[in-house]
Order: structure tokens, then sequence, then C-alpha cells
């Protein structure tokens, strides 16, 4: 359970923490997010010159920078919100309280074999407060499409499918070093609940065309609820409030062409739809291969009820119609019309401030970090101070810190970079695509206890020989070179990597290349460098790997090798 390993692991730690950014610059501000098991804790500044605590080398090196933040501070716990979904804002029309009906191709991925393997229902379309009223359409504990309603007492009633869908098997364990992404199997889904009689039909059609599967079924059942009670939370899409500010039920799974219709469909209607003739009308239309770029989750229906991706769900993906005719979603994005939904996907952790900082003009560039201590635990969160820019420097040495190859190792768990990081795998068995720095990532961190120092730990060793060396250098990020490109080491004589930078994009790769080309030099100190591409989204937050043919942990689905 990877959630659970996730909120053990950070809750053992004692006290845990990341940064708004991974650089800063004189003049910025810079807040630190914390987590801690104790009631107070306290945090200091410093400055990073070694991390490497191992004996035969020169230990721990860092030195404490006097700020107004260095104290005391009240400790309190935080969860981190893993499981993405699509929350549409409350709408008079979605406050449905009568006859409705909801359409959708569905590929459930949630792994159901043996007993006990379920992790309970998984929401597809809710509008629903528990004890408050609301309707949801779900696959339930058991693996059924389900409806559930509740009237305006809380009273709920609940009406499933005969037949459940079918268990998607991942690829077989000792055999998957290559594995062959998700093989996914697409349902067709309906639900249709008519007020007047209580009758509600679930109907579940596979593409197939094979008489003989026994997950291919329509279910007639009677509910006694004639008025759903109403509710003012937001529509989910691939999950469900468990409080008015709590989402749960997180679905494992692709969802295309979500529809919701205000009436009952007939089954007429319903077989249009499936043949991608839906009726005219209706209530909300999502179409999720519009703003694949974005978090944006476009509605078609003239009451434009748009939604937002919220936690990273991964786009670009293969829809039920796709053909395997084309690669790229950019030459035929109707043919990309789903989202593949994980419930332990994670963008921003959403966490309270702990406290904030803001850099002095004085302050040199370097690695420095917000070192947090309770009466048994610690932590520290690093962080680049680069030039200020416009500000002349005297300095003709640049090092280039790889952040874009610290997210993409980014673990938030126990393990070297597992789990959350590319290198692992969702709950579902599929790979991670994205990574973000808005969460505690625990493997970038000075002191970690290893036989081979290694990424962050290793280019402290870079920065400590620098420093015994009484080289006068600037620091800088991947993101520094990603959004800047070459203007951001014209001014240097020349730029050092450091020890791994392994995940680059274009545009780094565009600005070393103009700085070579311009009379530059560049000191290549790392190994396994200038490999995967890694594209960055405009915000600066996260990146993205789609694996396909190399060295990989795990390969992507066929169709889906292009970056969102």
């Amino acid at each position: 359970d990877i959630r659970k390993e996730v909120a053990d692991n950070l809750t053992r730690r004692g006290i845990v923490g990341y940064a708004d950014n991974l650089r800063v610059q004189p003049g910025q501000s810079i807040s630190f997010m914390v987590s801690s098991e104790a009631p107070n804790y306290r945090a200091d500044i410093v400055r990073m010159i070694h991390g490497d605590a191992n004996p035969k080398g020169p230990g721990i090196k860092e030195t404490v920078v006097e700020t107004p933040v260095n104290k005391e501070y009240d400790g309190f716990h935080q969860d981190l919100p893993l499981g993405s979904y699509v929350t549409v804002p409350d709408n008079p029309a979605l406050k449905l309280s009568g006859s409705f009906s909801f359409t959708a191709w569905i590929a459930p991925t949630t792994q159901r074999l043996g007993p006990g393997a379920s992790k309970g229902a998984e929401g597809l379309l809710t509008k629903w407060l528990p004890g408050g009223g609301g309707y949801a359409i779900v696959i339930d504990e058991s693996g059924h499409l389900a409806l559930w309603l509740a009237d305006a007492t809380g009273r709920v009633e609940k009406a499933a499918a005969d037949v459940a869908l079918r268990p998607w098997v991942p690829a077989i364990p000792g055999l998957n070093q290559r594995p062959q992404g998700v093989a996914t199997t697409w349902y067709f889904v309906a639900v249709t609940f008519d007020a007047a009689s209580g009758r509600v039909v679930l109907v579940q059609d596979p593409p197939n065309q094979f008489p003989f599967d026994p997950t291919r079924a329509t279910a007639q059942r009677q509910v006694t609820i004639k008025t759903i009670g109403t509710n003012g939370v937001p529509l989910l899409l691939a999950a469900a409030w468990k409080a008015a500010d709590l989402p749960a039920m997180h679905y494992n799974g692709k969802i295309d062409a979500p529809t919701l219709f205000a009436r009952t469909l007939t089954s007429a209607e319903i077989d249009a739809v499936r043949r991608g003739q839906a009726p005219a009308n209706p209530l909300a239309a999502w179409d999720f291969a519009a703003d694949i770029r974005s978090d944006r989750v476009t509605d078609r229906s003239p009451r434009r009820l748009n939604g937002t991706a919220v936690n990273l769900p991964m786009r670009a993906v293969t829809g039920h119609n796709w053909t395997a005719e084309e690669m790229d979603y950019k030459r035929a994005p109707e043919q990309y019309g789903a989202i593949y939904f994980h419930d332990d996907d994670i963008d921003d952790a959403r966490w309270k401030a702990g406290f904030s900082w803001t850099v002095p003009d004085s302050l040199p560039s370097g690695l420095y970090a917000a070192r947090l201590r309770t009466a048994t635990h610690e932590d520290y969160i690093p962080f680049v101070v680069r030039p200020k820019k416009g500000v002349a420097t005297k300095n003709r040495v640049a090092l280039l810190i790889p952040t874009f190859s610290y997210l993409a190792y980014a673990g938030t768990g126990t393990s070297a970079f597992r789990p959350l990081s590319i290198y692992s795998r969702h709950s579902d068995g599929s790979g991670v695509c994205y990574s973000s720095r808005l969460r505690p990532i625990t493997n970038m961190r000075p002191k970690i206890t290893t036989n081979n120092p290694w990424q962050f730990m290793a280019d402290t060793h870079l920065i400590d020989w620098l420093h015994e060396k009484k080289f006068e250098v600037d620091i800088f990020t991947d993101e520094d070179l990603h959004f800047e490109q070459a203007s951001v080491l014209s001014p240097y004589k020349v730029v050092m990597t450091a020890t791994h930078p392994e995940y680059y994009s274009i545009e780094m790769h565009t600005g070393l290349r103009t700085y070579l080309e311009n009379g530059g030099r560049l000191m290549y100190m790392g190994g396994n460098g200038f490999y995967w591409v890694t594209p960055m989204d405009p915000t600066g937050h996260y990146v993205e790997v789609r694996r396909r043919d190399g060295t990989e942990h795990w390969q992507g689905a066929p169709g889906e090798h292009y970056h969102s």
C-alpha cells in the first residue's frame, strides 16, 4: 500500500518539510512547509558545504546563517494528500434531485486479485457528501458498477450491477524488467435513474464482440428514494468527498468522454452514445482531449461546467477509440480523449507554511538549507541561492546543480528513490511519469546513510572542493538554465556540471550548446549525463518523463510516449 508506506515513513521521520521553490535569489522570499510530530521544533538557515557524513571523508560541513527566522516554531502534523481527480465547481445545474443519466468509457486498473484484495469503492462521477445527500456513480468494493443515492435525511440506497468488471492483471513480477505498459480493458458504462418509478439501469459493455463475455451485462434495480438530497460540494470525477474538504475513494484507471444528462436515457439513446452519436443537450459533456497540455478540463455543453485536474493525473494517453495508427496525440487528439487517474498521484502537497524568509541582498550564491530539529529528529530542506538577476558578478565560474535529476529520482519513502519518483510504479503497477517539487523529497538530503554517496550528497563533494580551494563560484539550478538558457551562463568563463546531470530539457540542451558555440567552456564533472528528454511545466512545479527504449524501470504503454 503506497499511500500507507508514504504516510508511515513521514510520521517515522518525526519532522519533514519542503520549500515552495528549489532556488531563490536575493530579495525574494522562500517559504518552508513543515510537518512535525513534536509540539515544537527549531529552524535554522545553514549554508551547506559538505553533506556526506561518511567518516572516510571530511564529514558534515555547514555554517549557520544569522537570520530572523532562526528560532522555535509550533509543530503540527500534516498529511500528504495523494490521489488525482477532477473537480467541477458547484453549480445549480449539478444539484440533481430527480432523474438523470451518466455515460462514459472506463478502463479500471485497480488490482482486485484474490480474497481481500479490494481497496474499497472508487468514485467515477460523484456529487456526494456523507450525511449530506447526493449521488455517486462508483465501482464498489467488489468491483461492480454501482449507483449510490442519498436523500435529504442522509438515508442511502445502493444499486449495483450483477457482474463485476473484469479484474486488471498487471505485469508479472519477475518478468517485468521491461514491462509493456498498461493493457487496459475498456468498458462503455451507463447508469440511469428514473425518479418517478425508482428504476435504476446499469449497463457495462466491453468493446469486444465476444457473445460469451460474462462481464457484458445490463442490470435493473429498484430503489425507494424518489428525491435526491442536494449539497453544495463540487462534483468530482475519479474520487468522492469523505468530508467537505477531504477527497477520498480515488479511482485507478482511465476515464474517457464522461457525460451527464438531466433525464433518463432510453436504451436506444444509450446505444447511440456508445456509437458516438450522443443525444442533444447533455447537462455536461467533458472532453478530456481538449487542453491536454494543462490542468483544464473542458465541458463542451452550453453550460460550460469546466473543471480542474488535481494532483497530476496522466494526460496524453490513449482513449477507448485509439486505432494504433498514430502515436502522437497532437496528430490525432480525438483518439486521446482519456485521462489516467491514480490513487497515489501527487502535485502540490498544499501544506501550510511553517515560516518564510526573505533572502538578503548581501547573501552570497551557494547551496543552503533550512535545518529543522526536534528533541529527537532532524531534517534538512535544501535550496540554492543564485545570483540576483541584473546585478553584475565578479565570479567567473558557475556550477549547475542538477535539480531535474533530483526531481526524477525524488522519493518520498523508505527506499532509495521510491515511491513517487519516476523510477517507481503506481499502486496499479503503471509507471510514474510526473515528479513535483511541492512535496517532501526525502532522498534529496545530507547525512543519508549509504555506501554510495550519490546525487545531492555527491554534489556537496564538489562544493566542498571548490570551497577548500577558494574558488569563487556562482551556483544555478537546472530551472535557471531551462527558463533563461544561454543568457544565464554567458557572464561566466567556465560552467561546471555536478555529478549526475541525467535529465535534460531541450531548452537546457540548447542553452549549453549556445554557450559553447559562443566561446564558453564546459567542465563535465558527472556520469550518465544528458540522457532522458525531460520537459518542465511552465510554472516550474514538475518534470515529466515518458520512458521508451532505454534503460528504465518501466516502459510506457504503446501510443503514450509523447510528453503531455
